[in-house]
């Protein structure tokens, strides 16, 4: 129905030819270059658009993920900090224990301790070395996403880039936190080598 017109004007030009006017032929090739080129117009939009939907479904699916990474690293974190509040108290209650009994049970106690508590931070350690890693796949997702919209021939949202810029200043924040941790925990375990060395001396 909608080549109708279309049609019309062809048999129109071709009319046209027949009756002798001079100009019909280039009218005819007119027309023809044009309709071939609306064609390859209307078939451009159409891959544009598939494409468009494609890179919608894209960052569905990278978006779902990244949800996923983020509450898998809540649970982590949370049950880290559960474990170290028991831990905690705990330490607390054999601390107060320690201080009834001898000194050789006091120092027993107080290893055993040194101990748990190195365990505990260690598994928040844990829990924080799984949120980087998944912040920073989230990181080079979103970065995926804004390249992929840059070859469509669009740049990233205000809002898609100022969601890069936090996520990078997070995924330093946490480089940091984890080397402070790491740099405690050798002060920790230097510490406890020069106390069992001492203990060891005649």
């Amino acid at each position: 129905m909608s080549d109708a017109p279309d049609q019309i004007v062809t048999i129109a030009v071709i009319g046209a030819v027949s009756a002798g006017i001079g100009v019909g032929s280039t009218i005819l090739m007119n027309f023809m270059n044009n309709r071939a080129r609306a064609k390859d117009n209307a078939d451009k939009a159409k891959a544009d658009a598939a494409a468009l939907v494609a890179a919608n479904a894209r960052l569905d699916v990278i978006d779902r993920r990244a949800r996923e990474d983020r509450d898998e690293v809540k649970r982590q974190a949370a049950a880290a900090a559960a474990l170290l509040r028991e831990n905690t108290a705990r330490v607390e209650e054999a601390t107060r224990e320690a201080t009834k009994t001898l000194a050789s049970a006091t120092k027993t106690t107080n290893d055993k301790l040194d101990v748990l508590h190195t365990l505990t931070n260690s598994n928040y350690t844990a829990a924080k070395v799984a949120e980087l890693a998944a912040t920073e796949r989230e990181l080079a997702m979103m970065h995926l996403v804004a390249e992929m919209s840059r070859s469509a021939g669009r740049e990233p949202t205000a809002k898609a880039l100022a969601a890069i810029d936090a996520t990078e200043s997070r995924v330093v924040e946490l480089r940091d936190e984890i080397a402070e941790r790491h740099k405690q925990a050798q002060v920790v375990e230097d510490q406890q080598a020069n106390q069992r060395r001492e203990g060891a001396r005649p």
